[in-house]
């Protein structure tokens, strides 16, 4: 019957189908039982991290680092999480506050290891090397005329752009996060 009650509740609710399987299983090692268990490791199963309150704005994933940082939109911090030996997520750190406002925006470098974070008009470099321990590194990214909505960085991780109400996407040269260069700015979007 737990078995049976997973196989049911897989679509809906995937974390739970996982957790039936499991005690079906343990409970008595049927054919049935082995097969949802099966199952269930074949599926992604949804975590929810419960973060400051408000609406995310933004999420960024490093998956060879296990890392994942979001922005809440209405605090002026990102929030640096990772999975626990347990599997469980846990909150590692918020990033050191930024002056602009809230962070609405956040992107990871290919490496994982430089966190970008847009706020107000302005992009934030923060050293991700010890996620339990982020720090700001390098001025602040300026130039836009408008919120940033919008960031991310090449493949290569060399260039950061940034895209915001203003109708430009500016980039810059973030290969020496201390001291970041300006790059091209394009124009031309209509919105």
């Amino acid at each position: 019957q737990v078995a049976v009650r997973a196989d049911m509740l897989r679509g809906r609710d995937p974390s739970l189908a996982a957790q039936l399987a499991v005690a079906a299983y343990r409970i008595s090692p049927t054919r049935e039982a082995r097969a949802q268990l099966i199952g269930a490791t074949g599926a992604p199963t949804p975590a929810r991290l419960p973060g400051p309150s408000g609406t995310t704005q933004s999420v960024a994933v490093a998956a060879g680092r296990g890392l994942v940082v979001t922005a809440a939109g209405s605090t002026p911090t990102a929030q640096v999480w990772n999975r626990s030996d347990s599997g469980a997520w846990q909150r590692l750190a918020d990033t050191p506050p930024v002056a602009d406002g809230t962070v609405l925006t956040v992107a990871l470098s290919p490496d994982g290891r430089l966190l970008a974070a847009g706020a107000g008009t302005a992009v934030h470099l923060i050293d991700l090397a010890d996620p339990a321990h982020p720090t700001t590194v390098g001025p602040p990214l300026i130039g836009a005329q408008g919120t940033i909505f919008g960031i991310a960085f090449t493949p290569d991780g060399r260039t950061l752009v940034a895209g915001g109400a203003d109708r430009t996407v500016r980039s810059w040269d973030v290969s020496d996060p201390a001291h970041p260069a300006a790059g091209a700015v394009f124009t031309g979007p209509g919105g």
